[in-house]
């Protein structure tokens, strides 16, 4: 979810402009960061994206076409704990 725009909105800006794509064998066929997308707010079929998935997937011919038949790619971000804390401190005891 990190890499949408409403999400990206409310995050440090250090940490959104540390996002890679993830390509194998970096990233997994496995994970939920992939999966999730087809996922919609109430836990349903994200239609437009399933559509697409199904759409692209049978007319994939290489690794290339396989990832682009993902709507949303697997981004991995980073960056130091104090991004965080200096835009969402926590109270102290």
């Amino acid at each position: 979810m990190n890499n949408l725009p409403g999400v990206q909105a409310s995050l440090p800006p250090t940490f959104v402009t540390s996002g890679q794509i993830l390509t194998p064998p970096d990233m997994s066929f496995g994970g939920d960061s992939l999966w999730g997308q087809f996922l919609n707010r109430h836990g349903g079929i994200h239609q437009d994206r399933y559509d697409h998935f199904l759409t692209s997937l049978n007319k994939a011919g290489s690794w290339t076409d396989l990832l682009s038949a993902f709507s949303l790619p697997v981004v991995m971000f980073k960056s130091a704990y104090k991004e965080f804390d200096s835009q969402f401190p926590l109270p102290m005891p």
